[in-house]
């Protein structure tokens, strides 16, 4: 992980430490083809707090981000351009929007077991929150390069509403969150509200 200390950098380690306890319960480390629904689904709802966890935390660190102008760059020869694939953490998820791009790339594997699940989609989300975690600067940037231009456009402060179910996942997890909608909000003082 990079140098960032405080509430950012504890929080980054309890995100890591809850991840590494998801993983290890559902045997992901083993780097299975299948694991049965129930662990999958499992596995689903502690990455899916664990975005959210994520991208608050995302916000307080792209607050303290010094912005540069912009500079335009080259066009590119579309032969040499490097190969993007989805991405698979969205820094401002669309509320009641598809959730399909959280999920990463599938591999092609024969139709698992009717009780069973593929494992793909799985690892890649969690390898990618990983990288996350170990390097979130390039994550932090783009977020204040995103909270800045819906500023400017006057779009609506972008609100972090208390998570519910945190119980489950420890209680060093459990104070970041808690703490974190009145963070954010204090990070996000200076945009522009109608109420």
């Amino acid at each position: 992980m990079t140098q960032i200390g405080g509430f950012i950098g504890d929080g980054l380690v309890a995100v890591r430490d809850t991840l590494d306890e998801a993983v290890a319960r559902a045997n992901l480390h083993l780097m299975p083809v299948t694991v049965t629904k129930t662990m999958a689904r499992r596995v689903r709802a502690t990455l899916k707090v664990l975005e959210t966890i994520l991208r608050r935390l995302l916000v307080l660190l792209a607050a303290e981000v010094a912005l540069e102008p912009v500079r335009k760059s080259a066009p590119r020869d579309r032969r040499h351009a490097r190969a993007r694939g989805p991405r698979g953490f969205t820094l401002l998820p669309v509320m009641g929007g598809d959730l399909s791009r959280l999920e990463g790339v599938s591999r092609f594997r024969p139709e698992p077991a009717w009780n069973r699940t593929e494992t793909g989609t799985l690892l890649d989300r969690i390898s990618r929150l990983r990288q996350l975690i170990e390097n979130p600067a390039p994550a932090a940037r783009r977020m204040a390069r995103l909270l800045e231009r819906l500023k400017r456009k006057g779009a609506p402060r972008p609100v972090a509403l208390p998570q519910g179910g945190l119980h489950r996942h420890g209680h060093e997890l459990a104070l970041i969150a808690g703490i974190l909608p009145q963070l954010t909000g204090e990070a996000l003082a200076g945009w522009y509200d109608t109420s």
